[in-house]
């Protein structure tokens, strides 16, 4: 059947009118109501009026059931009941055979994974890769149409379909998304090769120079980019062109550095903040003269780019600048029997020397929060210089540093700018002691520490107060999966010491802590006994699921 009229007549001779039509028609009387349509018979294409008289189905009084039935036939007409068009078809290649073995996950489970939770499926997809295997046939309708919708799911969908999954995609619409970013994107994210962020491959550059045509803004090129760079470089979008610079950047960081500097003050804004940006991979000293340039730009996104680059070289003038900055507002003030640091708050505006090096004017009463305009000066300041000013200028180490007591109980905002150097510099050992001082910052210092560190001071926080098992909850969100023993262990035991008569505030905080539980302990490893703890109950059915998984993915 098609939509036009092809079928001859509907019962009683007149002529049926095509699919559409009667497909219309069923919509409009639906919509209107059959009581008010005047309950008009529903007439059908000829093919379709035959099957529902062989099925014995009334259609002639015009009442509802008829209108459903007649909706229900349509529907499997417009889903299946297409002749082919007319002539000589050309006969449909078939896909290219797979060599790796199949997953015997049954149906059941891939139907739970599809309609389940992103996190679960992401599980399945890694767990299928990893053991060099692909998904089931039957599941790949169901998995491209989720690939088609999460972008972020696409390139590991592509490792586990095959060459069926990919041919398949060229057959539905719907898919045309999918198929454009397989097509376009020459090899995955983790090799050389860099994409430009939408599939498109762009050329690996061994960069010696500037572009041709290009002046370095500090004299003569020393030689030429390849031919890549030529095409990438000059004509390629803003995306390839970062793509190109990070990937150029990995393998020559001084020939990438010559290149941007060529080029950037005749750039837009956006595009210079951006590129700069690359220079984060592999920053050294040798950066600091361009960054230092950047400053002295009129747009303040690429001073801001330039500063937050600069703060990561300990050794450049604007460390320097940071540093005297800083102590310019906390200082050490031996009272008798006991020092204390007096932290002063700076003094509204900045200067224009504080404003050059990234510092950003508070917004009134809004960009601050609750600290207040003069407290978030003071943040930016603390946080801007390296954690070196402070030790062993002010005290031996960090351990009896965080022991001096603070004036005009100011210890927080000095928590919060020391919290944010150390997420800067990724230091370890201040994550560890400012933990301590501080429990309230876990969710921005666990992840400093050595991984060796993090699992215990997880554990720690966890057997807390209740403020410290809130800050566990905010580290244990980005936790990745396999959680070791000893985290489940404290995990359940948080879940389990909520009192029966709890607010709901310490529920809620109980039943995430215990979905975060089932979806990352390992399913394999982990015997849950949930009792009759309803939150735990979920966590264990959770576990089981993710277990059939498991055991279920093989060859």
């Amino acid at each position: 059947m098609t939509d036009q009229a092809d079928a001859t007549d509907a019962p009683g001779g007149t002529a049926g009118p095509d699919l559409a039509t009667a497909w219309r028609g069923l919509v409009a009387a639906a919509l209107l109501g059959t009581d008010r349509s005047g309950g008009q018979p529903v007439v059908l294409p000829a093919p379709a009026a035959t099957t529902a008289g062989a099925a014995g189905l009334r259609l002639d009084d015009g009442g509802p059931a008829s209108l459903l039935a007649a909706a229900a036939l349509l529907d499997v007409a417009r889903s299946a009941g297409r002749r082919p068009a007319a002539g000589d078809a050309e006969p449909v290649p078939p896909a290219r055979p797979d060599t790796a073995p199949v997953a015997r996950t049954s149906p059941a489970t891939v139907v739970r994974l599809l309609a389940g939770p992103a996190e679960q499926l992401e599980e399945w997809l890694e767990l299928v890769r990893d053991r060099g295997l692909l998904v089931p046939h039957d599941a790949l309708p169901g998995l491209l149409r989720v690939a088609a919708a999460r972008p972020g799911l696409r390139h590991l969908v592509r490792q586990v379909v095959g060459e069926r999954g990919v041919w398949l995609v060229g057959f539905d619409p719907q898919l045309a998304s999918l198929a454009t970013a397989w097509r376009t994107r020459g090899t995955p994210p983790e090799s050389d090769a860099a994409g430009d962020g939408e599939g498109r491959a762009v050329p690996a550059p061994t960069v010696s120079a500037v572009p041709p045509g290009g002046n370095h803004a500090g004299g003569t090129p020393t030689g030429s980019t390849q031919a890549g760079a030529d095409d990438v470089w000059r004509f390629g979008d803003h995306a390839a062109r970062v793509a190109w610079l990070s990937a150029a950047r990995r393998r020559d960081p001084a020939g990438s550095r010559e290149l941007l500097a060529a080029e950037l003050r005749s750039l837009p804004v956006d595009q210079r903040a951006a590129l700069l940006g690359v220079l984060a991979a592999g920053l050294g000293d040798a950066d600091e003269p361009l960054l230092e340039r950047c400053l002295d730009d009129r747009a303040g996104p690429v001073r801001r780019a330039a500063a937050l680059l600069l703060c990561r070289l300990p050794r450049s003038a604007h460390a320097d600048r940071a540093r005297a900055r800083a102590r310019a507002h906390v200082r050490l003030d031996a009272q008798p029997g006991q020092a204390v640091l007096v932290v002063e708050l700076p003094e509204p505006p900045f200067d224009a020397a504080a404003l050059r090096d990234g510092l950003v004017e508070p917004v009134a009463g809004r960009a601050a929060g609750a600290r207040g305009d003069r407290a978030e000066r003071l943040h930016q300041v603390v946080a801007a210089a390296p954690l070196d000013t402070w030790v062993p200028a002010l005290a031996p180490s960090v351990e009896e540093l965080l022991r001096l007591p603070v004036a005009d109980d100011r210890a927080p905002l000095l928590h919060a700018g020391w919290a944010a150097a150390t997420v800067r510099e990724h230091d370890g050992a201040w994550a560890t002691t400012l933990l301590r001082a501080a429990p309230g910052l876990a969710s921005r210092l666990v992840p400093q520490l050595p991984p060796t560190l993090r699992a215990r001071a997880a554990v720690v926080l966890l057997r807390g107060s209740v403020p410290e098992r809130d800050a566990a909850l905010a580290v244990l969100r980005d936790w990745p999966r396999p959680w070791p023993a000893d985290l489940v262990d404290a995990v359940v035991g948080a879940v389990r010491r909520t009192p029966a008569d709890a607010g709901w505030v310490e529920r809620t905080r109980a039943g995430q802590l215990a979905a975060l539980l089932g979806s990352r302990a390992d399913p394999l490893t982990t015997a849950l006994d949930p009792g009759d703890d309803r939150a735990l109950q979920h966590a264990a059915a959770t576990l089981a699921d993710r277990r059939q998984t498991f055991e279920e993915t093989h060859a």
